[in-house]
């Protein structure tokens, strides 16, 4: 499935969390880096795949959500983000199933901009697509916010983003 289940024989579907299938996608791809075998690259895009394609449980509309709401849960999202961001940058990747990521990681970065921040406050929301509740948030809440953007600067720094790379700016557009 791609799944990482979050903890030893538990097999609950609901207790399956981005944060684990992002750690999970770190190791494997520092693994393929350091041998170079394909089936570590592979693993990782099984598990990535089946957060972005997976629109009945992680990402309806394609907007990462999974109800992990705030506390520490507010990280869940960008931990996943952040090395879905490595395998874009470092894994090697087929480019249409890049820039598939990459159109995923702006699609998040745009519903969050649009429909999940509360402005002028700059407050945003646990869940991507809906505004906030109130103007009081958990500081983790924000901080994956903050870090979603600041994963799409290093993309764009990477010229993945930007007019560099036509084929992802004609998609944004």
């Amino acid at each position: 499935t791609g799944y990482i289940w979050d903890g030893y024989n538990n097999f609950n579907v609901g207790n399956v969390y981005t944060y684990n299938i992002g750690t999970w996608m770190g190791g494997c791809m520092e693994l393929y880096l350091i041998t170079g075998e394909e089936k570590y690259i592979t693993r990782a895009i099984k598990s990535a795949n089946a957060v972005v394609d997976n629109m009945s449980n992680f990402s309806p509309y394609g907007i990462l959500y999974n109800g992990e709401n705030g506390g520490d849960g507010g990280l869940f999202k960008p931990i996943f983000m952040r090395y879905l961001s490595q395998l874009i940058l470092r894994g090697n990747l087929d480019p249409d199933l890049r820039n598939h990521y990459i159109d995923y990681m702006k699609n998040n970065a745009i519903a969050l901009w649009h429909a999940g921040t509360m402005k002028p406050e700059m407050i945003v929301s646990k869940r991507f697509f809906e505004r906030p509740d109130g103007k009081v948030q958990d500081s983790s809440v924000q901080m994956s916010g903050v870090m979603i953007f600041e994963l799409l600067a290093e993309l764009d720094r990477a010229g993945l983003i930007s007019a560099k790379n036509p084929a992802i700016t004609a998609n944004a557009q």
